[in-house]
């Protein structure tokens, strides 16, 4: 029995259809304001080309507490809210690990309504959580920018920011990338303890070089 994290659909029709049956998240592009309706405790979607490991089938999702627990045709679940997914290809909602923003929203900031704004945008493209991939510019500017975007982290609509990936400064100078070399270092417990306490325990994922001496 698979958790239904989100799903996804490539119409946009399913916004608006979608949103009635109260889905909290907007799974299917759409996007709805805080308390504006949980999922329902029963949810058929119906007649979607479901992207299953087989390869593409049409056929019926129920999900039931917000997991799925039933894929076939001509589903039965009495009492369920259904969705009718026909013409739509229906599919599990992308966990992006290693994004910095996107629809003109980066996540290099201290501006919060940044996050906001790339949740709003990310389940229109089939993202639906991801990790906050930033660092600043120093010591003083990556602390910052963990303490003010921290608060995002778990909640609002549209796709769930899951925590943060720390992307440097712990990065070889030799392969630096669009890094500054000069920003870059190994690696230190004690400076990642650091970030990680102004992430009030928020960083999920490091990108560092292992090779370099610590």
């Amino acid at each position: 029995m698979a958790a239904i994290h989100r799903c996804v659909a490539s119409d946009q029709r399913a916004q608006t259809d979608f949103q009635r049956v109260g889905h909290r998240r907007a799974p299917l592009g759409g996007v709805k304001e805080r308390g504006s309706g949980a999922m329902p405790d029963r949810l058929l979607i119906r007649n979607g080309v479901l992207a299953l490991p087989s390869g593409p089938a049409r056929g019926d999702i129920l999900c039931d507490g917000g997991r799925i627990i039933a894929i076939g045709r001509e589903v039965v679940a009495k009492g369920a809210t259904e969705f009718n997914a026909e013409g739509l290809n229906v599919g599990p909602g992308l966990v992006d690990v290693h994004v910095h923003g996107g629809g003109g929203h980066a996540f290099f900031t201290r501006d919060i309504s940044r996050i906001a704004a790339y949740s709003a945008w990310a389940p229109r493209n089939g993202v639906t959580s991801y990790l906050i991939s930033t660092v600043g510019r120093d010591d003083e500017d990556t602390a910052a920018i963990f303490r003010a975007l921290g608060p995002a982290i778990g909640g609002g609509p549209g796709a769930e920011p899951l925590g943060f990936h720390m992307e440097g400064p712990f990065i070889n100078p030799a392969r630096h990338g669009a890094f500054p070399p000069g920003m870059l270092r190994p690696a230190a417990a004690w400076e990642f303890e650091r970030y990680q306490e102004a992430a009030a325990g928020r960083i999920r994922q490091v990108t560092m070089a292992p090779e370099l001496p610590r």
